[in-house]
């Protein structure tokens, strides 16, 4: 089963790393869409919501990952990671869309998070392609 959709709602789950949101094997484009409950920083590390999605390609190829988000006030950051934690690449700018490209390979779980750094509660959405 490939996930082929243009809008894929996630539930405002994901927020460790041992509660990630699964949305498995998609088929590019894909639009996620989720909600961040808080935004902070202390000391350059995030200390309110992450949400952390995992996901799988179809075929190894260059992907792009792009986030944006409303309301416009907010930060938030979005990070690129592989199955063993490690973060392959992020976007953490001041403006959106955040966008990450990278190599992917075919059937590789990867993950990603949306990370709020400032601002107020709000809505994010992730597009692959």
């Amino acid at each position: 089963f490939m996930l082929a959709s243009s809008d894929l709602s996630v539930p405002e789950t994901g927020d460790t790393a041992s509660d990630i949101y699964d949305i498995g094997p998609i088929s590019p484009p894909v639009t996620v869409e989720g909600s961040i409950w808080g935004a902070g920083n202390i000391s350059g590390l995030y200390d309110a919501d992450l949400d952390f999605v995992s996901f799988s390609v179809p075929q190894s190829r260059t992907y792009s990952l792009s986030l944006t988000w409303t309301p416009s006030s907010a930060d938030y950051d979005l990070h690129l990671i592989d199955g063993n934690g490690t973060t392959l690449a992020y976007a953490t700018g001041y403006t959106q869309p955040e966008i990450v490209t990278y190599a992917l390979s075919a059937n590789t779980t990867y993950y990603f998070a949306v990370a709020a750094w400032d601002g107020p509660a709000g809505n994010w959405s992730v597009q692959i392609q």
